[in-house]
């Protein structure tokens, strides 16, 4: 049961994040009577981007996980995308991150820089499955969902929010 617990969570952690991310805006709700969108788009940006963007680096970028990484997307390891994933999303995690103390000036520039990273991705992992019929576990699961549904969650949160929502 609990490996069977550990090999969903690692296939899906995007959705773990996202949870975590919906737990943390109710906290804020409940116990500091913050808004709804802005509670919700600050505990976005800050764990769905800013956490998972360090841990994204990290497991993109040291092996032997990102090893594993690597062959969950059906690529080779080792390779130089693999690095850039990483910085990449190193870049967003930090903005993320700053989001929970800079007030929010940092939000929309976050927000939509990000969305645009993810529905890049999203189109790449659509025309891998196309092109080549890959549908491994981290490439055609969970991600790909993420990489093309969060940015509309985040677009819409971040319009509500400037609209005075």
């Amino acid at each position: 049961m609990a490996k069977r617990l550990g090999t969903w969570i690692n296939h899906n952690i995007v959705v773990v994040y996202f949870i975590a991310s919906i737990i943390c805006a109710a906290v804020r709700i409940l116990a500091y009577h913050m808004g709804v969108v802005e509670a919700f788009l600050g505990s976005f940006l800050i764990i769905s981007i800013g956490v998972w963007g360090i841990g994204a680096f990290v497991c993109h970028w040291f092996g032997p996980i990102a090893h594993r990484i690597a062959v969950g997307i059906g690529f080779p390891p080792d390779t130089p995308w693999q690095r850039e994933v990483a910085g990449a999303s190193l870049a967003f995690g930090v903005l993320g991150c700053l989001c929970n103390s800079t007030g929010n000036s940092f939000w929309m520039p976050t927000a939509i820089g990000f969305s645009i990273f993810l529905v890049c991705a999203g189109i790449g992992h659509i025309i891998e499955i196309r092109r080549s019929g890959n549908r491994s576990v981290f490439n055609a699961g969970s991600i790909l969902y993420w990489d093309l549904g969060f940015p509309v969650v985040l677009i819409v949160l971040l319009v509500l929010w400037k609209s005075g929502f």
